[in-house]
């Protein structure tokens, strides 16, 4: 996977002055960690949706502030309940030589054909899942494909899920992420 890079700026402007950032185009945010004195700053609002899409909340995205690049993890988004645009981000530096704890989410893909012939129901019991590395060999997402579950009872366990070897799973192994139930 590449390197993921978001510019930004230092902020200056805070409290209820953040409203004439937002009209420019711009998100406040801070960045805080370990050993890390917590930095204000801004990032364009398109280029802060680009990297979320891509790198959604367990990537590592280098914060480009002032010519230095800081590895963080998007830890929280603040979203406007009505028009769903990004309020405010809050940035949690990494060490990269410091395993981390993550929640992953669960991508479901392809067609089950209990569901689809049989007109079973596909009941999901995990949007996420707990995990421990290296901050730089956290994915994305984890792939669930359902395509397996062709009759009525069967069933989807953590343990069954492809995950890398360089991540410990913290959920139980024979917990059941999905399965087919009868109509």
């Amino acid at each position: 996977m590449q390197k993921v890079i978001l510019q930004a700026e230092p902020r200056n402007i805070v409290g209820r002055q953040v409203k004439s950032l937002r009209r420019q185009g711009l998100v406040p945010a801070v960045v805080y960690g370990h050993d890390f004195k917590p930095l204000s700053i801004q990032v364009p609002i398109k280029e802060l949706e680009r990297v979320y899409a891509e790198a959604g909340e367990s990537t590592v995205v280098y914060l480009n502030v002032g010519g230095q690049d800081h590895p963080t993890i998007i830890h929280d988004i603040v979203r406007d309940a009505l028009s769903d645009k990004f309020l405010h981000a809050d940035f949690y530096k990494v060490r990269l030589d410091e395993k981390i704890h993550a929640q992953i989410q669960l991508n479901f893909i392809g067609e089950s054909v209990a569901v689809k012939g049989l007109g079973g129901i596909l009941v999901k019991n995990m949007s996420e899942i707990e995990v421990e590395g290296f901050p730089q060999d956290l994915p994305h997402q984890i792939d669930v494909d359902i395509s397996k579950l062709i009759e009525f009872n069967s069933h989807i366990l953590v343990k069954d899920l492809a995950i890398s070897d360089k991540l410990e799973v913290k959920a139980d192994l024979e917990a059941i992420v999905a399965l087919i139930q009868e109509p």
